[in-house]
């Protein structure tokens, strides 16, 4: 792991570059982190990991290119609450999003995605949200998402097919 966070509260990473590890940052217990900027390559997992539930958090900007897991990995089973991916670019990675438990205030807007070769929304448990404004997501197997209720509009897809799985509601 790069950088793992615990109780860290309102924590800032900004600029740093991460390579050839198993996941760019890990925390727990933390809430409040903003991400801005940072990139990595090669990786064996994640970007971001977050192994409790988490609460407010920001990923802008960053780059994350040839990652064998998720963008953003959130593995706690109760609910977390204001997560939001805005402007970034991830290529070359297994998926975008994992999540065990609910989100509440989730918003995918405006990233780039190339080459996902598994699910890029895994969601397990009702996620409300938005997928909106001018996402790209190109060069993708087929993907049946769960599980998401809320917006998906004013996006790209580019050889990629978006099928609407169990418990989606999206308008």
């Amino acid at each position: 792991t790069g950088i793992f966070l615990e109780h860290a509260n309102s924590a800032r990473l900004s600029q740093v570059w991460f390579q050839t590890m198993r996941d760019a940052i890990r925390m727990r217990n933390t809430y409040g982190v903003r991400i801005t900027g940072c990139h990595a390559t090669q990786l064996g997992r994640d970007f971001l990991r977050a192994e409790t539930r988490t609460f407010h958090l920001i990923m802008r900007e960053n780059g994350a290119f040839g990652i064998g897991g998720y963008f953003l990995n959130l593995m706690e089973a109760a609910p977390s609450l204001n997560i939001r991916c805005e402007a970034n670019d991830v290529e070359v990675c297994a998926g975008l999003v994992k999540t065990l438990g609910t989100i509440d205030g989730f918003a995918w807007v405006g990233n780039y995605m190339e080459q996902a070769s598994g699910t890029m929304f895994d969601f397990a448990q009702s996620v409300l949200g938005q997928i909106d404004g001018s996402n790209t997501f190109q060069l993708s197997n087929a993907q049946a998402v769960a599980n998401f209720r809320g917006t998906f509009q004013n996006n790209h897809l580019v050889e990629t097919q978006i099928n609407w799985g169990g418990n989606s509601f999206p308008v």
